[in-house]
């Protein structure tokens, strides 16, 4: 950064409510005068302008960035990963509005369907059982097509970690689960 702009940055920043933070000092040098950060303990510095340099350490694989306070990095929250592919909202435009906003019994295609949906998006259904509404995590289809299929997976309410078989005739009605945030 030439150094006739520090000035006038500052001042933005300052308007922007980002004041210099305690213990840093106002002193600028050009990195090629200095490749040292000023980053102290204002408390353990009688002057900020007289206090010792430390070193900015780059961040590797990020060309141009680098990291001054060790200790920032400690209080900042770390970003989430970005939002895989498959939770994308034109992925689940195909996916019927009646399929998530409420439990029904479908047909059975309806219900294969419905699953290999799930599975695609990898999510859960709800399901009605005669030991009431449970929560499905579906991993692949099983059978010879036509009627007769089963569906293996895992029951999504941690009643079980076995793996768990089931026939079309062993539930009701049925719903897909959305994720937080996707509206169809």
């Amino acid at each position: 950064m030439d150094a006739a702009h520090v000035s006038p940055l500052r001042k933005l920043l300052q308007q922007a409510g980002f004041p210099p933070r305690k213990g840093v000092s106002p002193k600028w040098r050009a990195p090629e005068e200095e490749s040292l950060a000023s980053i102290i303990h204002a408390e353990e510095a009688e002057d900020v302008e007289e206090a010792e340099w430390q070193p900015v350490i780059p961040v590797p694989g990020v060309e141009g960035l680098y990291v001054a306070d060790h200790a920032s990095i400690r209080r900042c929250e770390l970003a989430s990963d970005p939002v895989p592919e498959r939770l994308l909202a034109a992925d689940w435009a195909s996916v019927p509005q009646m399929w998530s906003r409420q439990l029904r019994d479908y047909h059975l295609s309806t219900r294969k369907e419905l699953l290999q949906k799930a599975i695609t998006l990898e999510t859960s259904v709800r399901i009605v059982t005669n030991q009431g509404m449970r929560t499905f995590v579906p991993e692949r289809l099983e059978g010879r097509g036509g009627m007769e299929w089963s569906v293996a997976g895992s029951w999504g309410d941690n009643v079980s970690d076995q793996p768990v078989r089931l026939t079309p005739d062993m539930w009701g009605e049925m719903g897909i689960d959305l994720p937080d945030g996707i509206v169809t």
